[in-house]
């Protein structure tokens, strides 16, 4: 059922934010797309921007130590993402990266059919469209039972912290259900608790 939901509000989302915008003239963003349309090519250009003087670098504290991970095996798909970046490369658009640092990309296939390029970053998942949750942690958070114990719901309270920048009012809706974690609280799930459960399982 889970699956079904989410599958039915990607829909939803990438129908509000792709082509089909230009066909509803009642969309307050539609004239703004209209406007802008030419804005976006369908054909990138095949060299970069002027230097505009502009450089960005991370400097690390002298001594610090990252993390480095061995690069895991990925689908058949990532001969897509292979392409994407050989075009931009040969176009010298970018270039081969010499830093330690790195995290897959990979295809996730849009309702179109087609696929839409997505970087996995700090448990967030990073596109075009913008920044949102893992849709696995979506479907665990949303098929969680009720809790049956401060452990349970200590356990739920921390993956919905993950996602609570994604609900509006979050801090008020987990009041009643923090007071659960109280040293000198009893464990007496009442229908405020559950209405504060049920409510954040919605709002997210």
């Amino acid at each position: 059922m889970y699956e079904d939901v989410l599958k039915g509000f990607t829909e939803q989302r990438a129908t509000r934010l792709g082509s089909e915008i230009l066909k509803n003239p009642e969309d307050p963003v539609c004239p703004l797309v209209k406007e802008l349309f030419d804005v976006a090519s369908k054909h990138p250009p095949s060299q970069l921007p002027p230097d505009r003087g502009v450089r960005h670098e991370i400097d690390l504290v002298p001594g610090t130590k990252y993390c480095v991970t061995r690069q895991w095996p990925l689908p058949r798909e990532q001969c897509l993402p292979d392409a994407f970046f050989a075009d931009k490369a040969k176009s010298g658009m970018v270039r081969e990266s010499k830093s330690p640092h790195s995290t897959p990309t990979f295809c996730v296939r849009k309702p179109n059919g087609k696929w839409r390029l997505e970087i996995k970053a700090l448990v967030c998942f990073v596109s075009r469209v913008g920044v949102g949750s893992d849709p696995g942690k979506d479907i665990t958070f949303a098929a969680w039972l009720t809790p049956r114990s401060q452990n349970h719901i200590r356990k739920w309270l921390d993956l919905a912290n993950y996602l609570h920048k994604y609900s509006a009012g979050y801090a008020e809706l987990a009041r009643p259900l923090s007071g659960l974690l109280k040293m000198d609280a009893d464990w007496i799930w009442e229908q405020q608790h559950q209405d504060a459960f049920d409510n954040i399982k919605a709002s997210l």
